[in-house]
């Protein structure tokens, strides 16, 4: 398995990007926070999928590649002051689509347990685990498919593993878009399982976590 988590040194820090001009206070002005999350189907397949999230003052840019390339023609552009999201095409001009409300998931929670004594340290940042279940919301087949098929995984046992912090604060976050969830942690590591696929593990990890 690929290293969880490359990051300069923190020390300890918090870093809180609910607000981003504290963030920028610990960084070099016109600063750039870059962040990596890496796709794993099961520990061998890896699919090289990266979700990057880069804050930068208080804005943050949001894409997806493929073996280094974008998947879209389009980044999403965020504005945490607003918590209005757009797309924007790669020349940063031509706006693809409209601003509206940043897409919170609609995921309903059914379950969720704190294991608070059972500790890891990513990097240095202390991590717990989280375990919560799920069923797919109303916006799930934007990506999921056909109806029928979101009923089926849904009428099945739903879980992910969280490995979370509470070091680092922010409403936004590059996979999980629970925002019950970020409003009291951050998550370093995700896997997912279901039922409906018996056997196959979905991991997402932070593969790099750049201050620069």
């Amino acid at each position: 398995m690929k290293s969880v988590l490359k990051e300069r040194e923190l020390s300890g820090e918090m870093v809180d990007s609910t607000n981003l001009n504290t963030l920028s206070g610990m960084l070099m002005d016109e600063s750039v926070t870059e962040l990596f999350m890496n796709e794993l189907l099961s520990e061998e397949d890896d699919r090289h999928v990266k979700y990057h999230h880069i804050y930068k003052n208080e804005s943050i840019y949001e894409y997806v590649t493929s073996f280094d390339y974008p998947i879209k023609d389009y980044y999403k552009f965020i504005d945490t002051k607003t918590a209005l999201e757009k797309n924007v095409s790669h020349d940063s001009i031509t706006v693809v689509k409209p601003e509206e409300p940043y897409g919170y998931s609609f995921d309903e929670i059914i379950k969720l347990e704190e294991f608070r004594n059972e500790i890891r340290e990513i990097n240095s940042f202390k991590c717990f685990k989280v375990l919560l279940e799920y069923k797919f919301g109303e916006n799930a087949d934007e990506g999921l498919g056909d109806q029928d098929y979101i009923s089926f995984v849904n009428s099945k046992k739903q879980t992910k593993e969280l490995w979370v912090t509470e070091n680092i604060k922010s409403h936004y976050h590059p996979v999980l878009k629970y925002k019950s969830i970020l409003e009291k942690y951050y998550p370093l590591e995700i896997s997912e399982f279901s039922e409906a696929m018996n056997g196959i593990k979905t991991m997402y990890i932070i593969d790099e976590f750049d201050l620069k």
